[in-house]
């Protein structure tokens, strides 16, 4: 199953300035001093560490 095209919420829009209005669910963004958010399916962005550089 495909994951939706969500609208990112204001609030993450605030935030991550840099995110597009527009992504889809689940999906990964690297912006300014590389910083990764991940959007969930609500549009709301959360800081994301990739699960392999936890694991170190």
């Amino acid at each position: 199953m495909a994951s939706p095209v969500v609208f990112v919420s204001d609030a993450s829009r605030a935030r991550f300035p840099w995110l597009p209005g527009r992504v889809i669910a689940g999906s990964v963004w690297r912006g300014e001093g590389h910083v990764r958010v991940r959007v969930d399916e609500h549009g709301e962005a959360t800081p994301w560490r990739c699960p392999a550089a936890v694991a170190r």
